[in-house]
């Protein structure tokens, strides 16, 4: 089986810790986002392809220097203006997979809860591609994910990306199994995209070619499940991962006269001194000072003294001090 990871995003939502670092090299307690899913994925797949962009390059190629099975696959974009979008990114690495091989297809900054051998075992015992899928508390919050409805054997009768009205809170997640044969699929999607109206929003998001595939009453299947699973999207969503894969607390540097408050994680040699902190994020080498953090990243070597600060990002080298 061939793996790709998709990380070719710029991450602008979480600005400007994101802006000189890709998102899945993120540190998610002693390992990255990108390092717990080569984990997941290379015991299932003779090769694992992480697609990127120009800028990356070189942080991804390092990230992956010690792991034979993995290598990069570089888009053809050098900005988030030029991304091909999602889907458009898996089409330029598929061009040069064995289409006799199954393809096993992951967003770069996901954690999954569950091993993804066993999505991988099931998705195999069916007739074409497997979404993995997982039930959200709200309609809101469905709408920024694909929306699937069910048939009575879990085949996908319905597809919509990212509805403004949602018909239900069964979300695709960004894992996705494509059986082999799937050439044939990716071929007839690509005709139809290229002669539609908006090229682009049909290339932008994965979920787009299985939106199609349903409407044109192809087999595609659900695989629910009910672990954990993150898509760190924002700075909420990175200390949501966080808090549940790694607990309340995670300290490699130094706290000194500190009050920890609901969760904090010091990484690398960042130290805090004389600071409250409640859900707050210290990346290497950031300093903090006399000051209250709540809902904060403070990127590395960042200075922060004397200050207040909820929901704030401090960029790498920035210093921010009180008067």
């Amino acid at each position: 089986m061939q793996a790709i990871v998709l990380a070719g995003g710029h991450a602008t939502r979480l600005w400007p810790i994101t802006r000189d670092r890709p998102k899945p090299l993120l540190p998610l307690g002693e390992q990255t986002i990108l390092d717990r899913l080569l984990d997941q994925l290379e015991p299932v797949a003779d090769e694992v392809i992480v697609s990127t962009n120009e800028k990356f390059e070189d942080e991804f190629g390092q990230a992956i220097a010690d792991r034979p099975r993995a290598r990069l696959a570089i888009e053809k974009q050098a900005s988030e203006a030029e991304k091909p979008g999602a889907l458009g990114a898996l089409f330029q690495v598929v061009d040069e997979l064995d289409p006799d091989q199954d393809v096993l297809v992951v967003g770069g900054d996901n954690h999954y809860g569950f091993s993804l051998s066993s999505f991988v075992e099931d998705a195999r015992e069916a007739e074409g591609p497997t979404v993995a899928t997982k039930k959200l508390p709200t309609r809101e919050e469905a709408r920024s994910f694909g929306v699937v409805e069910l048939a009575s054997d879990a085949k996908i009768e319905a597809f919509h990306e990212k509805p403004d009205e949602p018909p239900s809170t069964l979300a695709a997640t960004a894992l996705y199994h494509y059986p082999a044969g799937w050439d044939e699929l990716f071929a007839a999607y690509e005709n139809i995209a290229q002669a539609s109206e908006d090229p682009e929003e049909m290339f932008d998001a994965p979920g787009r070619i299985l939106e199609w595939a349903v409407e044109d009453d192809r087999p595609v299947h659900a695989w629910s499940f009910e672990e954990d699973w993150f898509d760190i999207g924002t700075a909420e969503g990175y200390l949501d991962a966080l808090q549940a894969v790694v607990g309340p607390r995670h300290v490699e540097g130094t706290l000194a006269n500190c009050t920890e408050k609901d969760a904090v994680y010091v990484f690398g040699d960042a130290r805090a001194r004389n600071a409250t902190l409640n859900r707050v994020v210290l990346l290497p080498g950031a300093r903090v000072e006399d000051a209250t953090l709540t809902d904060c990243i403070v990127d590395n070597e960042a200075h922060v003294e004397g200050v207040q600060l909820t929901n704030s990002r401090v960029g790498a080298h920035d210093e921010l001090h009180g008067t």
